[in-house]
């Protein structure tokens, strides 16, 4: 998680427009038993949240069909 909050601290660099590219891995972490890990991901993926709301250009559809996939996936309805 680390990697991906010193990536997106560099000015400049919109780690937004990439998101999709790691989105899934990022929901994968949040299935991890190491408590650590799983609050890592959830700030990581709470400043992401905060960021798209200030982007003109994120692929919302992209994002979409992923956030629906792991909604729909087995573990998030246990």
């Amino acid at each position: 998680m680390s990697w991906i909050s010193v990536l997106d601290s560099v000015p400049g660099l919109n780690m937004v427009s990439h998101l999709p590219a790691f989105l899934d891995g990022l929901f994968q972490f949040l299935s991890d038993p190491s408590k650590d890990i799983h609050v890592q991901t959830t700030n990581v993926l709470a400043e992401f949240l905060r960021e798209i709301k200030h982007q003109e250009k994120a692929d919302y559809a992209k994002m979409t069909e992923i956030l629906v996939k792991h909604i729909n996936s087995k573990g998030a309805r246990d």
